[in-house]
C-alpha cells in the first residue's frame, strides 16, 4: 500500500499492480506525467486521480487537437 510519502518507485510498482492506486500517492506525483500514463495504461479510469496541473495540460492538448481537426475538414 502506498500513501503521499512513498517514494516515486513504490508508486509505480504499486500501480502497475492496481492504476487506482494513484489516489493514494502524493500530489507531486499524481502531477508526473511517467506515474500518470503508467496508472493509465489500461485502463483510462485512475485519470481522474491525476492532478490538477497534468489535467490542465491534457486539456489544452484536446483544444488543440480538436483546433486542428476543425482546420483541417
Amino acid at each position: 500500500m502506498i500513501d503521499r510519502n512513498s517514494t516515486k518507485e513504490e508508486v509505480l510498482e504499486a500501480i502497475k499492480l492496481d492504476g487506482s492506486a494513484l489516489q493514494y500517492a502524493s500530489d507531486k506525483l499524481r502531477n508526473d506525467r511517467e506515474i500518470v500514463l503508467e496508472a493509465t495504461r489500461w485502463n483510462w479510469k485512475p485519470l481522474r486521480y491525476a492532478g490538477d496541473d497534468l489535467l490542465r495540460e491534457v486539456e489544452m492538448c484536446w483544444r488543440e487537437v480538436i483546433a486542428r481537426e476543425k482546420e483541417n475538414d
